[in-house]
C-alpha cells in the first residue's frame, strides 16, 4: 500500500511544522471510518487534518479545503472527540521507529468544577468526589481514571512549556464555559487533560484510537474484541497495546553480510525472487514501493534476481547506501514528494503511486512524475485521482447493483401485466361468440359439439350437455369476468412503466455522480424507490409515485409533529454572461429546481427523449440572450444520458408551461410550447 513508514515520517514532519501549537476548532466525519479535524494555528491559518482507517485507503494528511460531512456516519468515537479533542491544543506528534503509526497528543484545559461525564457509557460516569470501581482494577475519581496496581504507563508526551501555557490561559479565562454534555463549569482552578489520538495505518487492521492519560483506550473507530484479536483488544477501558513489532531485522544495524543472509532466506523459498522482495521480507519498515525504488537506484533494474545480487559485495553495498539515503530523509528533511502517472491509449491519466521521494523506477518505465511541495499535496492529488477515475467505484457499484435488481423486478412485472392485458383484450371474441350463438341457435341440434360459421370465419366450441342459451350465457359470463380484470390493468401497466423510467433516471444520475455527496443523493432516492409503498425511509414516506404535497400529507398523518425534511438542493452555476443556473443532479433535485425554486418566467431545459437533469435558467423577468440559452442547453445535454453524443437536441420552454405528472415519481413532467435547440454537450469540470 502507498502509506508506508517513510511516508508517515514525511507526514509527521509536515504536521510538526504546520499544526503543533494549533487549536482544534472542529471535528466532523466525512465518510465511513474517517475523521477530520479543523485546526487553527496563528501564522498558518486553518488546516484540515484527515484521518482514515479505510481498509484500502487508510491515510493521514492535510487537506487543502474542508471535506463535506456525511450525516449518515455517527460513530461513538465522535462524541469523545468533541469532548476531549475539540477546543484542545496539539502539543506533540510522534511515530514509533519503522511503524505505520502516528500519535497526536492533544491537551485541553477544563474548569475544575466540570464533570467529565460520558453519558452513553457507564464506565465513564463520575459523580463529584465519589469513586466508581471497575472489575479490572480501574477507578474513577472526579471523572479521571486511575489504576490501583501501580503507575499507569502513559503514552502521552506533553512539553511542559505548552502545558504551563494552557494552565495559565485557563486561569485567566476559561472560554469553554459549557462542555459538550451540557454541564456548566464552576469557577476555580482549571486542570489540563491530555489525550492521544493514535492513527494506525495497517491495511485491513487500520484504526483510529483515542487514548487517555492513564494509557487506557477511551474509544476507537473500530472496536476489536478478544474474539477477533486476543493479543490486542481495542475496547473502552482496556489498556492500549501498541501493534506488535515486526519479526524482521533493523536496517540501521545491517551490514552487507546481514543483507546477503536475508536475501538468501527469500531465495530459499523462491529462487527467481527479485532482490526487492528480499528487502521487504527481511527488514522492518520497507514497503514494496521503497524496495523497488532502492533496487532500481542501486542496481539499475527492478527485476534483478537475488542469486545475482546476494553473492556480490559491491551490489550489496550499493543497496545499503541507497536504503540509508532514503531512510535518512527524516533526519535531513530533504523530502521530494511525487506522484507517478500513466497515460492510457485513450489519453486518460491514471495515478500509479505516490511517495515522499521521486519514483524514478516508475519514471523509467514510462510514467510521468508530478512533483509537489508537500507530501499532503501529493497524497491529496493521488486519492482525488482515484476517486475521480474510479468515481467511488465500490460505492457506485453497490448502488448500481441495487438499481439493476429493482429494474429487473419491474420489467418482469411489466411483462406479466402486458401478457394479462393481451389476454383480457381477447375478451371481445367471447362476446362475439355469445352473440352469434344466440343468432344461430335455431340451426343447432341437440348434442352438437361445434358451430361453424364459414362466412364469418368463426368456429364456436359447444358443451353438448347445455342448451344453446346456456352455452351463450357461459360465453357472456367469461366475457364480463375478463372485462372486470381489464379495468385496472392499463393503469397498472402505466404505473410500472413510469417506475422503470424512474429507475432509468436514477441510473443516469448515478452515472453523472462524481462526488460522494452526489452518490449519497442517488442512494437516498434508491431507498425510496425500493421500499414498499406506505413505509417510512429515514423518517419519510417511501411512496415515490406521490407528489411532494401528497408526501407531506402522508408524513403528517395523525396530527403528530414531524421533523422538517431537508430539501435536496440542486447544483448552482452560471453562464459566461452571469445568468444564474439551477441543475438537478437527481430526481428529487429536479423537482426542487423546477417546482420550488424556479419562477414562472424562468426557462426550463431538458435533453429530448433521454433521461437527464432539469436545468433552470433564471431570467428575472428580463430578456435572455441566445448565448445564455445555448449555454444552458449545453448543461442539460452534459447532464443527460446523451452526454457522449457530438450533438444533442434539447427542449426548452418557460417554467409556467411545465406541469408535474399526477401520481408520478419525482422528476416526471409534461410541457407545452417547447422549442428545440441542438447543442454540443458542455465539458463537465
Amino acid at each position: 500500500m502507498p502509506f508506508d513508514a517513510l511516508t508517515i515520517a514525511s507526514v509527521r514532519d509536515e504536521l510538526e511544522q504546520r499544526i503543533i501549537g494549533g487549536r482544534v476548532q472542529g471535528v466532523l466525519v466525512p465518510g465511513p471510518l474517517t475523521i477530520s479535524l479543523e485546526i487553527y494555528r496563528s501564522g498558518f491559518g486553518r488546516s484540515h487534518l484527515l484521518l482514515s482507517a479505510h481498509p484500502q485507503h487508510a491515510r493521514v494528511h492535510l487537506l487543502q479545503k474542508s471535506p463535506s460531512r456525511d450525516a449518515q456516519q455517527k460513530p461513538t468515537l465522535l462524541l469523545l472527540l468533541r469532548k476531549y479533542v475539540r477546543g484542545g491544543t496539539i502539543i506533540d506528534i510522534s511515530q514509533p521507529p519503522n511503524e505505520r503509526v502516528l500519535a497526536i497528543s492533544i491537551a485541553k484545559s477544563r474548569g475544575a468544577g466540570k464533570r467529565q461525564e460520558y453519558r452513553s457509557d457507564p464506565y465513564f460516569r463520575g459523580e463529584g468526589e465519589e469513586k466508581q470501581t471497575i472489575d479490572d482494577g480501574r477507578t474513577m475519581d472526579d471523572g479521571r481514571w486511575t489504576i490501583d496496581d501501580g503507575q499507569p504507563a502513559s503514552i502521552v508526551h506533553r512539553p511542559s512549556s505548552i502545558v504551563r501555557l494552557l494552565e495559565d490561559e485557563a486561569d485567566e479565562d476559561d472560554t469553554d464555559d459549557t462542555d459538550d454534555t451540557g454541564d456548566t463549569g464552576d469557577t476555580g482552578d482549571a486542570e489540563v487533560t491530555t489525550v492521544e489520538l493514535v492513527v494506525e495505518i495497517m491495511g485491513k487492521l487500520s484504526n483510529i484510537i483515542l487514548v487517555g492519560e492513564d494509557g487506557a483506550v477511551m474509544d476507537s473507530i473500530k472496536r476489536v474484541p478478544s474474539s477477533i484479536n486476543r493479543y490486542r483488544v481495542v475496547l473502552p477501558n482496556h489498556r492500549y497495546t501498541p501493534p506488535p513489532p515486526q519479526d524482521k531485522c533493523d536496517l540501521a544495524q545491517a551490514t552487507i553480510n546481514v543483507l546477503s543472509l536475508e536475501l538468501s532466506k527469500t531465495a530459499e523459498q523462491d529462487a527467481s525472487a527479485p532482490a526487492w522482495k528480499g528487502l521487504v521480507n527481511g527488514f522492518s519498515g520497507i514497503s514494496p514501493t521503497l524496495a523497488r525504488e532502492v533496487s532500481f537506484r542501486a542496481l539499475g533494474d527492478v527485476k534483478a534476481r537475488i542469486p545475482d545480487v546476494a553473492p556480490d559485495p559491491a551490489r550489496l553495498e550499493s543497496i545499503l547506501h541507497e536504503l540509508q539515503a532514503l531512510l535518512n530523509l527524516g533526519a535531513t528533511g530533504a523530502w521530494e514528494p511525487s506522484v507517478a502517472w500513466k497515460e492510457s491509449a485513450h489519453g486518460e491519466l491514471t495515478a500509479l503511486d505516490f511517495a515522499p521521494y521521486p519514483l524514478t523506477h516508475l519514471e523509467a518505465g514510462g510514467a510521468t512524475l508530478e512533483r509537489h511541495a508537500s507530501i499532503s499535496e501529493a497524497v491529496t492529488r493521488y486519492f482525488d485521482a482515484l476517486q475521480t477515475l474510479g468515481g467511488h467505484s465500490a460505492f457506485k457499484a453497490q448502488i448500481r447493483r441495487e438499481l439493476a435488481e429493482m429494474r429487473g423486478r419491474e420489467e418482469r412485472k411489466l411483462y406479466a401485466l402486458r401478457e394479462q392485458l393481451e389476454r383480457s383484450e381477447a375478451s371481445e371474441e367471447l362476446r362475439r361468440k355469445g352473440e352469434y350463438l344466440l343468432a344461430y341457435m335455431h340451426t343447432l341440434k341437440p348434442g352438437q359439439h361445434t358451430l361453424n360459421l364459414s362466412d364469418e370465419n368463426l368456429k364456436i366450441e359447444l358443451d353438448p350437455a347445455l342448451t344453446p342459451v346456456e352455452n351463450a350465457q357461459a360465453f357472456f359470463r367469461e366475457y364480463h369476468k375478463a372485462r372486470s380484470a381489464q379495468e385496472g390493468l392499463p393503469a397498472l401497466v402505466e404505473q410500472v412503466e413510469m417506475r422503470v423510467s424512474y429507475l432509468d433516471e436514477l441510473t443516469t444520475s448515478l452515472d453523472l455522480a462524481v462526488t460522494y455527496d452526489d452518490i449519497r443523493a442517488v442512494q437516498s432516492e434508491v431507498k425510496f424507490a425500493g421500499a414498499p409503498a406506505g413505509t417510512l425511509v429515514d423518517g419519510k414516506p417511501a411512496d415515490v409515485n406521490l407528489s411532494p404535497n401528497t408526501q407531506a400529507k402522508a408524513k403528517g398523518r395523525g396530527g403528530k409533529s414531524q421533523e422538517k425534511e431537508k430539501v435536496p438542493q440542486p447544483l448552482r452555476s452560471q453562464t459566461s454572461r452571469g445568468a444564474q443556473l439551477l441543475i438537478g443532479r437527481a430526481a428529487r433535485q429536479n423537482d426542487v429546481a423546477t417546482f420550488r425554486l424556479a419562477a414562472p418566467d424562468d426557462l426550463w431545459f431538458h435533453a429530448r427523449g433521454v433521461p437527464g437533469s432539469h436545468v433552470i435558467l433564471r431570467t428575472g423577468g428580463a430578456p435572455i440572450s441566445p448565448q445564455d440559452i445555448e449555454e444552458a442547453a449545453s448543461y442539460a445535454a452534459a447532464y443527460s444520458r446523451a452526454r457522449e453524443e457530438a450533438q444533442v437536441d434539447v427542449i426548452y420552454t418557460e417554467k409556467r408551461y411545465v406541469r408535474k405528472v399526477p401520481n408520478s415519481p419525482p422528476g416526471f413532467v409534461t410541457y407545452k410550447n417547447e422549442r428545440v435547440v441542438r447543442v454540443k454537450p458542455r465539458v463537465r469540470e
